[in-house]
């Protein structure tokens, strides 16, 4: 699959300071793709560079398979941006924010305002004046703007900054949407962890300007499987004789295995065969947190590419 947008190679500097250092990932259709690390690592110089905000010192950015470098309108024509807190005016209604930015556009009908604030369940609240708006109904009217001309890129800086609980929730029920429904390439930045884990198919950790990994939250990558055994000490034996390689440690009843999903159906087979009950055997997910500061603790020898 093509990516809807794609970063290769991409630096940015600003006289002796170094921004953004060779960057490189994808994001595809249909997955919300999450920019997370602390302040400071370079999420929003990232974003900048992505909406042509500011320049690249080198490196390319390809927006729907145009090049922002070489063919700026064509690229940022495919996309649609949040960055930090969308501003309307307050003294017309949200629909009509939107028959104005509309208007502007030049190329979108009443038909496609009345389908966006259908999909995003705005109906309840467009026809009022846009000062009434909590700062939930604001990003969901920034979103619907955004989505006007049909993007196939949504980038959002720090979308989920200021919003209590209830419009966090709501704003990842609509990304999820327009990712999952409308097959939109989502760019999301943020440093909230938990946020990220439950919003994001994969996440890109930065820090210092550098990408560090890039974590699938939705894969079958390396977990540690618990296998709950009548024989623990036995099935130790077995798995260290059989699989070398395998981490593995045991508590009580409970062996801790480091394995994907083949290994672990390989392991098992080996215990049965030996005659050891297996009760049960449960991935025990790491949890972003754990994955975010193992990442950013890790010192980089060099510039670490990711696709």
């Amino acid at each position: 699959m093509e990516a809807g947008l794609h970063f290769r190679k991409v630096s940015k500097r600003i006289g002796s300071k170094q921004l953004v250092d060779e960057v490189s990932f994808s994001v595809y259709p249909g997955e919300v793709f999450g920019l997370l690390g602390p302040n400071g690592a370079g999420k929003t110089t990232l974003i900048r560079l992505a909406v042509g905000l500011i320049a690249m010192t080198k490196g390319e950015i390809v927006i729907d398979g145009y090049s922002l470098k070489k063919s700026f309108s064509h690229a940022i024509e495919q996309v649609g941006a949040i960055i930090e807190t969308p501003v309307f005016y307050d003294f017309l209604t949200g629909y009509q924010n939107l028959v104005h930015y509309a208007n502007l556009s030049g190329r979108v009908s009443k038909d496609r305002i009345d389908e966006i604030v259908d999909r995003l369940n705005m109906e309840s609240f467009i026809h009022a004046k846009t000062r009434t708006y909590s700062l939930g109904m604001k990003q969901r009217l920034g979103i619907a703007q955004a989505l006007l001309h049909q993007p196939t890129v949504l980038i959002l800086d720090e979308p989920t900054n200021g919003l209590d609980p209830v419009g966090i929730r709501e704003l990842r029920k609509t990304l999820r949407y327009l990712a999952e429904r409308e097959k939109v390439a989502v760019l999301v930045s943020s440093h909230l962890l938990a946020e990220m884990e439950m919003m994001c198919d994969r996440v890109g950790i930065i820090s210092k300007g550098r990408m560090v990994s890039v974590r699938n939250l939705e894969g079958d990558d390396i977990k540690n499987r618990l296998f709950e055994v009548n024989l623990p000490q036995q099935a130790f034996d077995v798995i260290h004789e059989k699989f070398p390689e395998v981490d593995l440690e045991v508590t009580k009843r409970v062996l801790k295995i480091q394995a994907d999903a083949q290994m672990t159906a390989l392991i098992n087979e080996s215990l049965v065969k030996a005659g050891i009950a297996v009760y049960g055997i449960a991935a025990e997910n790491r949890r972003l947190e754990d994955l975010f500061m193992e990442d950013t603790d890790d010192a980089l020898s060099g510039p670490i590419n990711m696709e």
